[in-house]
């Protein structure tokens, strides 16, 4: 039995740019991480990421205590859940086409 074959679109070559685009300016939390590693985290700690953004970056983890019922340490659980920040735009239109998700 022959496997069925890819649709066109998703044999298209990929994107290749001339200009970087520019990256947004994300949100931080006042709190200093403890970087941990997975491996060093506990439970009830924070389980906010750090880094890892690009090849060969290690990534850590906050490590404060948790809020209670929550992953994320108080500073890191109102980054996530603020209603107000998460209403604005934080990819610019230009930066989401360049990702092919605009």
């Amino acid at each position: 039995m022959k496997g069925a074959e890819l649709p066109p679109d998703l044999l298209r070559a990929p994107k290749i740019f001339t200009e970087a685009a520019e990256m947004p300016q994300l949100r931080c939390a006042a709190v200093v991480p403890r970087h941990l590693s997975l491996l060093d985290l506990k439970p009830g700690d924070c389980r906010y990421p750090y880094g890892g953004d690009s090849d060969g970056e290690t990534m850590t983890f906050c490590g404060h205590p948790c809020r209670s019922g929550s992953s994320y340490c108080t500073p890191h659980f109102h980054l996530s859940r603020d209603p107000e920040a998460t209403a604005r735009t934080v990819l610019s239109a230009a930066w989401l086409q360049a990702i092919g998700a605009g």
